[in-house]
């Protein structure tokens, strides 16, 4: 029963809340959305800590996936903050990006960073500033 329990625990925390996850579409290809993506990164000051190119790691076991990059981000200094107060929030930081391609169309798609002052107990204000930050990001990374 536990084992059942854990496996179905995050389908359920997300029906629960929605709006964990945020998924835009990009109006422009999925090459282009990476490059647009990394740009308004490193606008920023942000370091991209990993790359994580899903697709290439599946044709090394001669699978097929459409396009899927997973991006690992943020920033050393207020990520650290945050951890310094919370460790456990080391768990979602760095801050994560999918990009990835259904159909003829690309995502991006992200877990609200708000989420983390109720699962870590962090200061909202923090929280917010970062969740704006990741919305221009997205924003110029789409259109």
């Amino acid at each position: 029963m536990k084992k059942i329990l854990l496996l179905i625990l995050p389908t359920l925390l997300l029906l629960a809340n929605p709006d964990i996850l945020i998924e835009k579409r990009s109006h422009h290809s999925f090459d282009q959305t990476v490059r647009r993506f990394i740009k308004a990164v490193h606008k920023r000051g942000l370091k991209i800590f990993c790359r994580i190119d899903h697709s290439r790691n599946a044709a090394k076991i001669h699978t097929k996936l459409p396009p899927a990059t997973l991006f690992l981000f943020g920033s050393p200094k207020l990520g650290t903050a945050l951890m310094r107060q919370d460790l456990r929030s080391g768990l979602s930081l760095p801050l994560k990006v999918l990009i990835y391609q259904r159909g003829k169309s690309t995502y991006l798609l992200y877990r609200d960073p708000l989420e983390m002052a109720t699962i870590y107990h962090l200061p909202k204000r923090k929280l917010q500033r970062i969740a704006h930050t990741l919305r221009a990001i997205l924003k110029e990374s789409t259109r």
